[in-house]
C-alpha cells in the first residue's frame, strides 16, 4: 500500500518576521512614549524672541494736565495762563502742563479789596511779558505750589512789595526762603514810604485781617 507522502506548510515567508518585528517596535515605543515614567519634551514657544522682550503696553495717561515735577528747590520756566489775584496765577510748563501757583511771601489784596483788581493786573502784565523761572518751595493747602519767582533776573514778589500792590507775608516767615526775607522787608518798607500803590490808601487793611473779618462775619 502506497503511504502518501504529508506535506507541511510553511511556517515562514520571506520578509515576514522583519515586517512584524518592525511593527511590534514601532507600537512598543509608542506605548513608552504615553508612560508616565517618560516625560513628555517641552512644547516649544511659537512667539519669537521680539515678542519676548517687548516691553509690556504703557498705562494710559490720566484725563487733565499733571505737573510732573520734583518739590523743593526745582527750578522751572512757566508763562503765564492767567492770573488770580496779585499773588497766584496759573502757569503753562514748557511741556504745555497747567500748574497752580502762589508766590511765597507776599500777601497781596484780595479781589474784593480796594486795590486788589490793581494788584491782579499788575501782576499779569509783568509775567506776560515773557518766560520766566520760578524755584518751588512746597505745596500749600489747596495745592498750589508756593513758589519765588524771576524775570529778567528780578524777583517778582520783590517787585510786587516795592510797587505797593502787597505786604510781605510775616505771619508765614518760616517758609519764606532766607535769602529774600531781607529785600523784601526792604521793598515793603520803600513802598510803605513813598505811598506807592495800596499805601495810598487813607487805611489800607492787611489781607488776613480782611479774610478773618468775613469768616467771622
Amino acid at each position: 500500500m502506497r503511504i502518501p507522502t504529508l506535506r507541511t506548510l510553511p511556517t515562514r515567508r520571506r520578509g515576514l518576521i522583519p515586517t512584524v518585528g518592525f511593527a511590534l517596535f514601532c507600537v512598543l515605543m509608542l506605548a513608552l512614549q504615553e508612560s508616565p515614567l517618560f516625560g513628555s519634551a517641552p512644547a516649544r514657544s511659537t512667539s519669537s524672541p521680539e515678542a519676548a522682550s517687548a516691553s509690556p503696553p504703557a498705562p494710559s495717561q490720566a484725563s487733565g494736565p499733571v505737573l510732573r515735577l520734583d518739590p523743593r528747590g526745582e527750578k522751572v520756566m512757566l508763562r503765564l495762563d492767567k492770573g488770580t489775584d496779585g499773588d497766584s496765577f496759573v502757569g503753562i510748563t514748557r511741556a504745555q502742563e497747567s500748574v497752580r501757583v502762589r508766590l511765597i511771601g507776599i500777601d497781596a489784596p484780595e479781589r474784593a479789596q480796594p486795590h486788589g483788581p490793581q494788584a491782579r493786573k499788575a501782576l499779569e502784565e509783568k509775567l506776560r511779558r515773557a518766560e520766566f523761572e520760578v524755584t518751588l518751595v512746597r505745596r500749600d493747602n489747596y495745592g498750589r505750589w508756593l513758589v519765588t519767582a524771576r524775570i529778567d533776573g528780578n524777583d517778582v514778589g520783590e517787585w510786587m512789595l516795592r510797587e505797593g500792590h502787597a505786604w510781605m507775608y510775616r505771619e508765614y516767615l518760616k517758609d519764606i526762603p532766607a535769602g529774600v526775607r531781607e529785600p523784601y522787608d526792604r521793598a515793603e518798607a520803600a513802598a510803605r514810604s513813598a505811598q506807592r500803590g495800596l499805601w495810598a490808601l487813607p487805611s489800607p487793611e492787611a489781607p488776613w485781617d480782611f479774610r478773618r473779618r468775613r469768616r467771622d462775619s
